[in-house]
């Protein structure tokens, strides 16, 4: 097995408790480039993490991040007392999204997607009970979506995690 090329073992020390298993990835001074192994990294972390007999539960990125632009115009329309009924369509179907790759390749993940309550027939919604679901940046929640959206999930869907 081959070790890690590194100037820095302080560098590969914190790495591999970040990241079990590093010791096939190739270092430049303390970067490391895993894009093309990230996917089979994914997998190799939540098998390792089943084997142990951990519950592996995945908590899905919403749909898309909408960007600042699409916030700020919402926040305009939401001053003048407009609806915010428009919906976004998703940027991946589910198939192609990596957390339900890692789903197909190890069914006892539980998944938890709050595009479920978001979208219906590829339509998907950036607000909920008139409340605009994600911060200033266009691609994280707010603190008022992400109660909103859990409460909405829980509603329809029950508590995911209440058999652990």
């Amino acid at each position: 097995m081959s070790r890690p090329v590194t100037a820095d073992a302080a560098a590969t020390k914190r790495c591999h408790r970040i990241r079990p298993g590093a010791e096939n990835l190739r270092y430049a001074g303390n970067l490391v480039d895993v894009n093309d192994q990230i996917e089979e990294l994914q997998y190799q972390t939540v098998k390792r993490y089943l084997d142990a007999g951990v519950k592996v539960v995945i908590l899905v990125q919403p749909f898309a991040e909408i960007g600042k632009t699409e916030v700020n115009r919402m926040r305009e329309e939401k001053l003048r007392h407009a609806s915010l009924d428009e919906t976004y369509k998703p940027v991946q179907a589910n198939a192609e999204r990596p957390e339900y790759k890692i789903k197909a390749k190890f069914p006892e993940v539980i998944l938890i997607d709050p595009n479920d309550v978001l979208c219906a027939a590829d339509k998907c919604k950036a607000s909920l009970d008139g409340k605009i679901i994600f911060r200033n940046d266009g691609s994280h929640l707010n603190a008022v979506g992400a109660e909103k959206l859990g409460e909405a999930y829980l509603k329809k869907f029950g508590n995911p995690l209440s058999g652990l």
